[in-house]
């Protein structure tokens, strides 16, 4: 199979994950919203960036169609989808003050699981669909080469919250009481996926260069 086969199939997939979640949210169905009652919950925010993100990795795959609509038209938006809701989001984390944006779309019971502020995506999840939101503005700009460091450290992220919860240590998901909430099981994986797809686009890059 082709990476760029590979690449298209990955983006599908974490696009299609994205709205599977988004739907859980808005018709509140509770395992699309958390993999299992005692999980965390993947914030609807993050849903929303994860269709933006398989948008930009599909985009990144078709980027030497230039005539792509997907890649002059809806690669722009999607990127600035992910860096208007994250970097506000983040800016917001960093600095103590709440924008609204944690439940502006959803709204998020108090006391859910591991959750610090109801709504609010784990820092380490806005710090990555940045990263992701890069890759897309590196691509546009013709440096994808880049592209095997932006997914290597994505990947990364994920793996480490994926291993908390398989070694049942919430610190390695990033749920550090007071301070922030936890990222949810199936975020992580998405990310592993993701920046799987990246990983791949870099890979080729440097051979094409």
């Amino acid at each position: 199979m082709k990476k760029s086969t590979i690449i298209k199939i990955l983006s599908f997939f974490v696009m299609f994950s994205g709205i599977a979640v988004a739907i859980g949210w808005i018709f509140d169905i509770g395992i699309l919203k958390s993999i299992s009652p005692n999980l965390v919950t993947m914030k609807f925010s993050t849903a929303l960036c994860f269709i933006a993100s398989g948008i930009v990795l599909y985009s990144v795959a078709e980027e030497k169609k230039e005539s792509s609509f997907v890649v002059q038209a809806i690669l722009p938006s999607a990127i600035l989808l992910i860096l208007l809701l994250m970097v506000t989001l983040f800016i917001s984390a960093v600095f103590g003050f709440n924008t609204g944006l944690d439940d502006i779309f959803i709204q998020e019971k108090a006391g859910a699981i591991s959750t610090f502020i109801p709504g609010r995506p784990s820092i380490p999840t806005m710090f990555d669909f940045i990263l992701i939101a890069v890759s897309g503005i590196l691509t546009l700009v013709g440096f994808k080469k880049h592209l095997l460091w932006l997914g290597t450290a994505v990947v990364l992220v994920g793996s480490v919250a994926t291993l908390g919860y398989i070694l049942n240590q919430p610190l390695l998901y990033y749920s550090i009481a007071g301070l922030n909430t936890a990222m949810a099981l199936h975020t992580a994986i998405l990310f592993i996926l993701i920046g799987i797809g990246f990983i791949l686009c870099g890979k080729t890059a440097l051979k094409q260069n």
